[in-house]
């Protein structure tokens, strides 16, 4: 049954037909809601009666709506119309794998469509689903050159994500349990064939298929019936790659071959050791590689001014960064090494003279590091010094750099005490305050940052200011000849943007490179004419690059890259030392009387921000690189439903009274704007704050009104208008310059970053400061009375909520928030506790890594 133009389903408006399969007839669609176009998958009424049928379509809407990443379609609704039974996504521009492949595809695109669909799969897996049946029909390609998975229409949901890589589990529904035969023949890995049980690694077998297709041009196994391409599948090999394209490296058919094992047990693992397999090779297997040139990005305006209300994490998600290619200097054979293997958080490593020991902290949970020492030939590194010791350099004699009692501030930099230690862990005290330092060649002294409060100071030699920025310095590191540092410089505190800086011994600075949307982890060339640096590629991940220190500028992508890696220390022979990083933002939630805690996953990137009064709606802020450059204004409801993305900007405000409107910040162009988005019908619009300037600490007011600040931080004042306009009444005395109403408006909290924090009377503009310091808290919520306040700890995890009364500054404690799995979380961010602490919403910021060696970088020797 074909729709004709016009045909509504639900608020969805039939624009044009799409195409048409086994599973429904596909449709352009608008959503008269959101006033968006997307596209909807029908199952006809004849085939909504056979259950089989159904069942199968609801699994794949079920299975969609579970995940939430860039490389796999997103799901926006399910619903039925009549007799008819409908799913919407996402509406995509380009072409399917299958179209594409009318010739053999050059192997540097054949990688980078590989990595994407891993990376699809993999997230797919670590939420229990397996798809079964990827080939190159659900395999689609982007104009823009993402790529999207389609089609879970066999997905099958595991026991659980620790499952996958272990014996198969026990299908659901009864249609795929064992002995059923499912997927399209010519993709089906031995298992399926056999109708055996299925786990993850049935789609790498799929994956190395179609893998093995796009660089042939042929299927792997494609016989003249089906009865005859499952026994090859069952009995036979593909022919060499090599054989059909000389240009591929060795290490490209191993990988292919590694996917297409018979035996799940031979096969990769996992997609995520699939697409680091890939990434590597990414720049030997067609020779000569492309690297980018770094060109000045869009600027990304930090938030941390305008969004004082917002917790700001300053890591890279949601930034880009524009490049531009061009041929490497050198062709190279690059190899990685692992160094470690269990899931935590590394902060820092460096070698040790010798250039095999590896020294390095960590945090399993949490984030107090703890250091290691990783000796040759061992298995296991071995903890040194006391719990909460930060690395931070060491000394071609041997001797360490680190911080004892380090606080966390934020990305890799802590505060604490400088101390000298020796490798039996043995330390000497030296400078309180210190957040990074360096050791000169001759192991007399140091190059170090601290702060005094306002500015970043770069020491070198220890007292001897180079360098002053009002931002924050970081990364400091001594070239090899000792006249000179290195280091970032970042205009906005704790943003990362930035740029690569030297400074020499008379204070002269000279900038190398940038400014770079997102920056972090500095290191010189063993013979001190380049440095290395990780800037963001988009979404959390960072790319090494190369610049030359001396002469003309010149920046290139130092190596065909992991996975958001950081380059941490350079041996003498050229080896690179650094980390890949999985950095994950992952919100929880639980409201009172409707949900246990629970995990709401949208593109690995979403940070909470607020909880509709009836307990049914988020609201958060989406930093994924699908979000772009100015973020993401997303809701979703409680009950587990797809999210839906409103607009650009990051969510501050929450959710109007009436729970119809979001305040938003658009950060770019500059001085960005503040935009109010309808929940439903409507269309957004922008807030002019005119007279007022520098409007920041935005949010809702009774009736709603918006309140907002106002002024320098000396001079601040709070006032409330109308959201269209109107004259701004000033509810605050001078000198308040942020603002957390009560529900009932009577009372206005100002939290300071100092920890004296102020009670302000709205009536009276009386303002008396709350007793105790909370320096190390962070506002978290009113209580229902609005004589009570909840506060959040800033840094441990798993953090204390607590509540504090007003009038006394009295404190009790209310619970603890942590996810039940810890390994690599860094932070919680909470965004609201409320009805005596029984419903609230977090964000875990999470970022597992793994150390790792890389070979074969000329430009570091």
């Amino acid at each position: 049954m074909t729709l004709s133009p016009g045909t509504r389903l639900g608020p969805y408006e039939v624009v044009a037909k799409l195409g048409e399969g086994g599973m429904g007839e596909v449709f352009r669609a608008r959503d008269t809601r959101l006033d968006r176009m997307v596209a909807i998958k029908v199952l006809p009424a004849g085939v909504a009666a056979d259950p089989d049928r159904r069942v199968r379509f609801e699994r794949e809407a079920r299975a969609i709506a579970a995940l939430s990443h860039p490389n796999i379609l997103a799901i926006h609704d399910v619903g039925q119309s009549d007799a008819l039974l409908y799913a919407v996504t996402e509406l995509l521009d380009g072409t399917t794998l299958r179209e594409r492949l009318t010739a053999p595809l050059p192997a540097r695109k054949a990688v980078d469509i590989g990595i994407q669909i891993a990376r699809g799969l993999a997230a797919a897996h670590e939420r229990g689903i397996v798809h079964r049946d990827l080939k190159p029909e659900n395999i689609f390609l982007l104009d823009d050159g993402r790529v999207k998975i389609l089609d879970f229409g066999l997905a099958k949901t595991v026991e659980s994500a620790d499952a996958i890589g272990a014996a198969a589990t026990a299908m659901a529904p009864a249609m795929t349990d064992p002995g059923m035969v499912l997927g399209t023949v010519g993709y089906m890995a031995p298992e399926q064939v056999r109708g055996q049980a299925t786990d993850a690694r049935t789609d790498l077998f799929a994956l190395g298929a179609v893998l093995y297709e796009m660089l042939t041009g042929q299927r792997a196994f494609r016989r003249d019936t089906a009865a005859e391409t499952m026994t090859a599948i069952l009995r036979e090999d593909p022919p060499d790659l090599v054989a059909t394209r000389a240009d591929l490296s060795p290490a490209f058919e191993r990988i292919v071959r590694h996917c297409l094992e018979k035996s799940p047990a031979e096969r990769f693992q996992t997609a995520r050791d699939v697409a680091f397999a890939l990434d590597a090779l990414s720049g030997t297997s067609t020779g000569t590689a492309a690297a980018p040139v770094v060109e000045a990005p869009r600027r990304r305006f930090g938030l941390a001014a305008a969004l004082v209300a917002l917790p700001i994490l300053g890591i890279a998600g949601g930034f880009a960064l524009a490049t531009s290619l061009r041929p490497a200097a050198e062709p190279a054979e690059i190899a990685f090494t692992s160094r470690t293997w269990d899931p935590q958080w590394i902060t820092n490593a460096r070698y040790a003279p010798d250039g095999k020991t590896v020294f390095y902290s960590a945090a399993l949970s949490g984030n107090e590091p703890s250091l290691f020492i990783a000796r040759p030939g061992a298995v296991v590194a071995q903890p040194l010094g006391e719990p909460g010791t930060h690395l931070l350099s060491v000394s071609r004699t041997g001797e360490l750099a680190v911080l004892t009692h380090a606080a966390f501030i934020n990305h890799r930099m802590f505060r604490g005490t400088l101390t000298r230690m020796t490798v039996d862990g043995a330390g000497r005290p030296l400078l309180e305050g210190v957040r990074e330092a360096d050791w000169a060649p001759d192991g007399s002294t140091m190059a170090i940052v601290r702060d005094d409060g306002t500015k970043d100071r770069l020491e070198y030699p220890i007292d001897k200011v180079l360098h002053e920025a009002a931002g924050y310095i970081s990364d400091p590191r001594v070239s090899p000849d000792g006249t000179r540092v290195a280091f970032l410089e970042h205009p906005i505190r704790y943003d990362d943007r930035g740029w690569l800086k030297v400074v020499d011994a008379s204070g002269t600075v000279k900038t190398l490179a940038g400014e770079f949307a997102a920056s972090q982890s500095v290191t010189w060339s063993a013979d001190g004419r380049h440095v290395f640096v990780s800037v963001s590629t988009g979404g959390a991940e960072y790319l090494p690059i190369v610049v030359n220190a001396d002469g003309d500028p010149e920046v290139r992508q130092a190596f065909p890259s992991m996975s958001s890696s950081l380059m941490m220390d350079v041996a003498g022979d050229g080896r690179l030392l650094g980390t890949v990083n999985d950095i994950r933002l992952t919100i929880r939630a639980q409201v009172a009387g409707l949900t246990p805690e629970r995990e709401f996953p949208w593109q690995q990137q979403s940070l909470a921000n607020d909880l509709s009064a009836d307990g049914q709606w988020l609201v958060f802020t989406d930093q994924s690189e699908s979000a772009g450059v100015n973020y993401g204004v997303a809701i979703r409801k409680t009950d587990g439903s797809p999210a839906a993305r409103l607009g650009e900007g990051a969510a501050l405000g929450g959710f109007s009274p009436d729970g119809k409107q979001i305040l938003a910040f658009v950060p770019s162009p500059a001085p960005g704007r503040h935009v109010i988005y309808p929940t439903g019908p409507g269309q957004p619009r922008t807030i002019d704050f005119t007279p007022i300037a520098n409007a920041s600490s935005v949010s809702w007011f009774l009736d709603g009104r918006v309140l907002f600040c106002s002024g320098s931080a000396s001079e601040s004042r709070c006032y409330v208008r109308a959201a269209d306009g109107g004259t701004p009444s000033p509810v605050t005395p001078p000198g308040i310059g942020i603002a957390k109403p009560s529900p009932d408006g009577r009372t206005i909290l100002s939290p300071s970053s100092d920890g004296a924090w102020h009670v302000v009377d709205v009536a009276t503009q009386v303002a008396h400061r709350l007793p105790g310091s909370f320096l190390a808290h962070r506002f978290a919520g009113w209580s229902r009375d609005g004589r009570s306040v909840f506060v959040s700890e800033r840094q441990n995890v798993p953090t204390l909520i607590e509540r504090v009364d007003l009038a006394t500054g009295a404190r009790t404690r209310v619970r603890e928030l942590a996810p039940p799995d810890r390994a690599g979380v860094i932070a919680i961010i909470v965004a609201l506790v409320r009805d005596d602490g029984q419903s609230y919403v977090y964000t875990t910021w999470r970022n597992q890594t793994t150390l790792v060696e890389v070979t074969g970088v000329k430009a570091a020797r």
